[in-house]
């Protein structure tokens, strides 16, 4: 891909799925100069991260939990060049100052004060053996480096951490893997975890954000904790990136889910829609979920030619699932 803003000739760019990835491929790729269409299954953008209104009293609703950790550098960037307003971005206006979370178990001890729930790392009710092998391990994958890609991303990480806890303490570790390292512990392995936390711990360069009405100028740095976005993610973010993109030439297609993709034995010579519509690019790029992807790969078989579509196929229903990680993730 050519690093200049625009091109000789504008080749057509197909992108599907109109997620964080497939928004980001069409933010870089109009940028570049490229003609690019977005062909969406819903009727709305974001992807895990959308928001909704519920139609009964227009409560928002978000799909999933998400937020900005302190090395989210791509994402923050991005965030500076969508428009807010015609004095700031979206970097300046949507984020939130870093957030405090709470552990609560099932059930709760009567003697138990709200701030119990929000020390850490107390009320992950490890004892001290606990927090050593989970420091040990944490230390470990994000250490080893090649080892850490190799081994430990084919490692479970809540069966690594099964026999060196105590029942109580590995159950409260492993259930907090969804909400808060964006990965079910079924499916994360250990070297995610180390790699999230190592992030988490080593973030690189702070994100200054000036005074607002919450206080004085911050940083958002190292250890820092996580941001949230100030409203629900469609309405302070994915509406006015929509707009914004559209401003720029990008055209999107709603309720346009890929059926399959034709591959003529070299390369992907078309695609065709759920709706029977057949569509020609030059560039294609499937950014739907891991498991919309695996449908179109097994819809289209002779694409596990390919080594990294073949992945997908765990994903699949009825499979054993990787331990690896696939997410939203723009970091």
């Amino acid at each position: 891909m050519p690093a200049t803003e625009s091109t000789s000739v504008a080749s057509k760019v197909a992108i599907f799925g109109a997620g964080v990835a497939g928004l980001t491929a069409a933010h870089e790729l109009v940028r570049r100069g490229y003609q690019v269409a977005v062909y969406e299954s819903n009727d709305i953008a974001g992807g895990f991260f959308r928001s909704a209104r519920r139609e009964s009293d227009n409560l928002p609703t978000e799909y999933s939990w998400h937020g900005f950790g302190p090395w989210y550098h791509n994402t923050f960037d991005i965030l500076r060049q969508i428009p807010f307003d015609d004095e700031a971005s979206l970097y300046d206006r949507i984020l939130s100052r870093p957030m405090e979370y709470a552990v609560v178990p099932n059930r709760v001890e009567g003697d138990k004060e709200t701030a119990d729930f929000f020390e850490k790392p107390t009320a992950f009710r490890m004892t001290a053996s606990d927090k050593i092998s989970l420091a040990w391990g944490i230390i470990k994958a994000w250490s080893a480096n090649h080892r850490s890609k190799r081994n430990y991303s084919h490692a479970n990480a809540a069966a690594y951490w099964q026999p060196r806890m105590t029942p109580t303490g590995h159950r409260t570790w492993k259930a907090l893997f969804g909400p808060w390292i964006g990965a079910d512990w079924p499916y994360a392995s250990l070297h995610h975890v180390g790699l999230f936390f190592g992030r988490n711990i080593r973030s690189g360069p702070p994100h200054k954000h000036p005074a607002d009405d919450d206080g004085p100028a911050w940083e958002h740095r190292s250890m820092g904790g996580w941001s949230l976005l100030n409203g629900p993610s469609n309405e302070v973010w994915f509406d006015r990136w929509v707009e914004h993109l559209e401003d720029r030439g990008v055209v999107f297609h709603w309720q346009s889910p890929l059926e399959t993709l034709h591959f003529d034995g070299a390369q992907i010579a078309g695609a065709s829609l759920s709706s029977g519509d057949e569509l020609r690019a030059d560039i294609y790029v499937l950014a739907s979920t891991p498991f919309a992807s695996s449908e179109i790969v097994e819809r289209t078989p002779v694409l596990l030619v390919d080594p990294q579509l073949a992945k997908l196929r765990p994903a699949s229903p009825g499979r054993p699932a990787h331990s690896g990680f696939l997410s939203y993730r723009l970091c």
